[in-house]
């Protein structure tokens, strides 16, 4: 894991969550060993693009492998500066660093430590679901079972992966708060194989890869670190003959259509997250992080807590006064523009402005433009020259 998850997959650490996808199912594609069989670099290279994805198509572990990675740990070595451990790894000389003035990271006790908190961190572990002798429980828990011990303890049902999308609401909307239906795609199960992965009709066999434990484990500088297995996915068993639709993968991309409920005076850039409407799983679907942007309104914009706008007012109405009409989130208001309002002066509208989780609302404010002719007849000109000569 020397490199950079984000290397391996070729794409940035700013990489939208489709072009995570998207990157994976190339790669996956270009190097699964069914396709180059006897190949050992495409093999290694489909393991490390399966571990990437693992972490990087999960919102909660990306976010995670990304405080880690800010943290200064290096998956492939130690931080320099740091005190170095058996081939490239932590050592267990204390969390100083020695040369470089930087914090490092060692664990003591052969390893566990960093295992558990690599474990804790990304969900160590097998994950896709528990294979049994006669089938095997996936995406669609088609049946259950126990693996053997050699791994260490026994497999669980997979959660599925958490989902971003965006969500553009109406300005009115946002302020007032209220119900937004949106469509969005998110990975299913295979309604085709029903989430075996196996073409119907068709058994599965042991993975040799793993020899059906689900899991292989990896040492490097004397630390022993399990992962789940990239061919299986901890299932211990692959199919006969892959499923045609979704190619053995047990997923397949699916379009829902929701109606989320928005609080009155969200922001723009706040997240709204749905329980278990994130990618299908036997253990339990991921969560749906909606980030919500709020349209441009033509008139009125907000600062705070307060619905603002600008209004022009001509130069008669505001040094002689007037009645105008002026824009407000429930339509236009009354406004009464007292003789001889200076440009910049801010009328209060009470209660007009953004709606309050407790019912009450805000003010909104109207900042007043006086527009200033800006041609004139000579005639004009010679009557407001004369004009203001008697002020």
């Amino acid at each position: 894991m020397s490199d950079s998850f984000y290397k391996i997959l070729g794409v940035s650490e700013s990489a939208s969550a489709d072009e995570i996808k998207k990157a994976y199912r190339k790669l996956a594609k270009q190097y699964h060993p069914d396709k180059n069989k006897g190949d050992a670099k495409a093999e290694a290279k489909f393991k490390e693009v399966s571990e990437a994805y693992d972490i990087l198509g999960d919102v909660t572990k990306r976010v995670q492998y990304d405080q880690v990675r800010k943290s200064g740990f290096d998956f492939g070595g130690t931080r320099p500066g740091g005190t170095g451990g058996g081939a490239g790894w932590p050592g267990g000389a204390g969390r100083t660093g020695t040369g470089g003035g930087s914090e490092g990271f060692s664990f003591e006790g052969g390893g566990a430590g960093f295992e558990s908190i690599f474990e804790n961190l990304f969900g160590g572990g097998a994950r896709r679901g528990s294979s049994g002798s006669t089938g095997r429980s996936g995406r669609a828990g088609a049946s259950s079972g126990t693996r053997g011990s050699g791994f260490g303890h026994d497999t669980q049902p997979e959660r599925g992966h958490g989902i971003s999308a965006q969500l553009s609401i109406p300005f009115e909307l946002a302020a007032r708060g209220g119900n937004q239906t949106f469509t969005f795609s998110r990975a299913a199960t295979c309604g085709h194989c029903h989430g075996t992965g196996a073409e119907p009709g068709t058994g599965f066999r042991t993975c040799f890869e793993c020899d059906g434990q689900g899991a292989i484990t990896q040492g490097q500088g004397g630390f022993g670190m399990q992962r789940v297995c990239p061919r299986c996915h901890g299932q211990g068993q692959i199919p006969d003959e892959p499923c045609k639709v979704c190619r053995g993968t047990g997923e397949a991309t699916a379009q829902r259509r929701l109606t989320v409920k928005i609080p009155p005076g969200i922001e723009h850039g706040q997240t709204i997250k749905l329980r278990g409407e994130g990618e299908q799983a036997t253990g339990g679907n991921g969560d749906l992080l909606l980030q919500v942007s709020i349209e441009a309104h033509p008139q009125l914009r907000r600062e705070g807590v307060r619905i603002v706008t600008d209004f022009e007012v001509d130069l008669k109405t505001a040094v002689l006064g007037g009645e105008v009409s002026v824009p407000a989130l429930d339509g236009p208001v009354r406004l009464k523009v007292p003789p001889g309002t200076q440009s910049g002066t801010v009328f209060r509208l009470k209660a007009k402005g953004l709606y309050k989780r407790n019912g009450e609302r805000g003010d909104a404010h109207v900042v007043v433009k006086v527009v200033i002719p800006s041609k004139l007849t000579e005639e004009q000109a010679n009557e407001f020259r004369a004009w203001t000569e008697k002020l």
